[in-house]
């Protein structure tokens, strides 16, 4: 390890960054490679979960040395008031003198739903990232929001495939840093540094499923029953854990299990080899796609096991899968 890695962490100002700075750092750091003097597209509202994002980032910033360009979208739905969150987004960039980019959705005929706003919203961040060249867009995304979305989807009815969302990062490139990190955790941070941010009314508003969840529901079991909800969070995990290795044995279906920044336990690799290979598998095939996995290679391919794999961005597959 070089002497830089051996120092101690330190923010811009000089102080030892922050414990939760360094947990973002350190789910960084398998990306230094595609980091490393590149632009990065930052999706910041001025609510407080985007507001820790932007101070973290550029907190870790000198570590990558990536250039932030903030990327506001007005979604024009709250009138005044997403105005005064254009502001209050602009002052912030300017103090911090990152580079901000202001988007607004289109008019619509009527009250537009929650995931038409959310597609209409990831148009626009690609479309920066894309101008850009920036390789990943960044979301302040967190735990309780993994949560609260295979909660919406379970009382939807979907499968358990449905239950495999948001991961640190996605095929399409969004990265979410926060996604191991609770609410706790980030209003934490934000009284330990002092912040500001803005608050969307809307968010209160319990007519909209996401927020009736919650407000009514976690926020009831995080009142009365706290310890029951990481039990909850944890038992899903274990749900959909059990599920993707039962997959990888008698599919070797959903690849995308295999990220090159999550951990990934030596029995699915395994089973994987094992169901796709074409030689018999021994420790050494796993040890070996496991490195591979770690490259920062964006798009390359290997030879192992009797079986050429492609890896594209996070995922990878036998080139002959049939």
């Amino acid at each position: 390890m070089s002497d830089s890695h051996n120092k101690r962490l330190l923010s811009p100002t000089g102080n030892s960054l922050h414990p939760l700075e360094k947990r973002v750092y350190q789910e960084l750091k398998g990306l230094r490679s595609e980091l490393e003097n590149k632009p990065v597209v930052v999706a910041v509202s001025g609510g407080i979960d985007s507001i820790v994002l932007l101070h973290v980032l550029v907190a870790v910033q000198t570590r990558f040395n990536y250039k932030i360009h903030v990327v506001h979208i007005n979604h024009g739905v709250r009138g005044p008031e997403s105005e005064a969150d254009s502001v209050f987004v602009g002052e912030l960039t300017k103090k911090l003198k990152v580079p901000l980019i202001r988007k607004k959705l289109g008019k619509f005929k009527k009250s537009p739903s929650e995931n038409t706003l959310r597609q209409g919203r990831y148009t626009l961040l690609f479309e920066a990232a894309e101008k850009l060249k920036a390789p990943f867009v960044i979301t302040a995304h967190h735990q309780d929001d993994l949560l609260e979305t295979r909660l919406m989807r379970l009382l939807h009815g979907t499968g358990i495939h449905g239950l495999t969302a948001m991961t640190l990062l996605s095929q399409e490139g969004v990265l979410r840093p926060f996604i191991n990190l609770t609410r706790r955790d980030i209003e934490e941070y934000a009284r330990s540094r002092n912040l500001e941010w803005r608050n969307d009314a809307t968010n209160f508003d319990t007519t909209k499923f996401r927020n009736w969840i919650r407000r009514n529901w976690i926020g009831s079991l995080r009142r009365e029953h706290p310890e029951y909800l990481k039990t909850l969070a944890s038992s899903l995990e274990r749900i959909i854990n059990t599920y993707t290795d039962a997959v990888i044995v008698t599919k070797g279906a959903n690849i995308r299990i295999f990220n090159r920044l999550n951990a990934t336990t030596d029995e699915k690799v395994f089973s994987y080899l094992r169901y796709y290979g074409k030689k018999r598998v021994t420790s050494r095939h796993v040890a070996e796609f496991k490195k591979q996995l770690l490259s920062p290679r964006k798009k390359f391919t290997f030879r192992l096991a009797g079986v050429d794999w492609v890896v594209d961005k996070g995922s990878v597959e036998p080139l002959d899968k049939a």
